[in-house]
């Protein structure tokens, strides 16, 4: 039922980073996998708009 239905998830860290989210690998491997399950990623680069506005440059 979970392909009928669209879903955005954003996020700055990378999926190679999943031990910030996750403690066991046992665990994301699978989570990670049915996010990126028929799904289109776009990676976007650049600065940060809030961190740019707060340090005043």
């Amino acid at each position: 039922m979970y392909e009928y239905r669209s879903l955005i998830i954003t996020t700055n860290k990378d999926f190679t980073n999943r031990g910030e989210f996750f403690l066991d690998d046992n665990v994301a491997v699978p989570v990670v996998d049915r996010i990126i399950h028929h799904s289109h990623i776009f990676m976007m680069g650049g600065e940060s708009y809030r961190l740019k506005a707060k340090t005043g440059g």
